[in-house]
């Protein structure tokens, strides 16, 4: 079938999960790094340095990232660039998550996760979901470099209900990343990275349930 079949298995690119690295990702022209202050990296709440996923503030103390990113008994920590790290009170995953990751179900692979404090940083508004042929922004953290954000484009190629396919290059660590839309009010949050296929990437724009921000 063809790489963007939505009745393909998706892979998760979950900490847990071993890959081989993509070549380096090249960053997109215009890149956005003064405005991505939302943007953190989800760690490990025994090692501030390991980490795991992507999520993005949309309330000073509402963290959205991929369901998967969400399931360790052990606790977690989100840290901003410049900011405290900040606990993570309490996890809750979209009640529709299935275990088994097919394509079918990444739709609803995503979490909420609520800081045990807000921060004083300006959260990330959620805009409309995108359309076929729209090329959205995605900025992440990574496993190779767990303290680096790096930026690139990311053309939408598919869609079906809330699932996204896109042409893009992502590996371990960027589960939960943002794929934003840039306006001229700035950019704002339209899907969510959970899954890769075969040279390309799997998104889910996020629901009512995902989009509260209290």
């Amino acid at each position: 079938m063809a790489k963007g079949s939505i009745t393909s298995q998706a892979r998760s690119i979950g900490f847990w999960t071993i890959l081989s690295l993509f070549p380096a990702i090249a960053a997109a022209e215009d890149e956005i790094t003064s405005e991505l202050e939302a943007v953190g990296r989800l760690t490990n709440a025994s090692d501030d340095h390991a980490s795991l996923c992507t999520g993005t503030l949309i309330s000073d103390r509402i963290v959205l990232t991929a369901g998967h990113c969400a399931l360790q008994p052990e606790g977690y920590r989100f840290a901003l660039e410049g900011e405290p790290v900040a606990e993570v009170a309490m996890s809750s995953v979209h009640a529709d998550r299935r275990p088994q990751l097919a394509l079918t179900g990444i739709p609803d692979d995503l979490a909420r996760l609520v800081l045990n404090e807000g921060l004083a940083v300006s959260p990330m508004p959620i805009g409309a979901a995108p359309e076929p042929g729209e090329a959205l922004h995605l900025a992440t953290y990574s496993n190779a470099m767990p303290e680096a954000l790096t930026q690139q484009t990311c053309p939408v190629t598919e869609i079906e209900d809330r699932l996204v396919i896109l042409d893009c290059a992502v590996t371990s660590g960027m589960s939960g990343a943002p794929l934003l839309r840039l306006t001229d009010r700035g950019p704002e949050l339209v899907a969510i990275i959970i899954a890769r296929g075969d040279g390309v990437a799997y998104a889910a724009v996020p629901d009512d349930w995902a989009r509260r921000i209290n």
